[in-house]
């Protein structure tokens, strides 16, 4: 589900690293009391070694 699903508002976008991962801000103030901020970076999305 995205903050969007909630009627939270996105208020800006774009990608960092060369592309190598995203964010976005959402108007969360009025519900939450805080503003919130999602990363998104590609190489946490690459498989990672298990841990022995």
């Amino acid at each position: 589900m995205s903050p969007e699903d909630k009627r939270h508002r996105l208020l800006q976008r774009g990608e960092f690293d060369g592309g190598h991962g995203r964010y976005a801000y959402y108007e969360t103030v009025p519900d939450l009391a805080v503003m919130i901020e999602l990363l998104e970076f590609d190489s946490d999305k690459e498989v990672q070694p298990k841990q022995a």
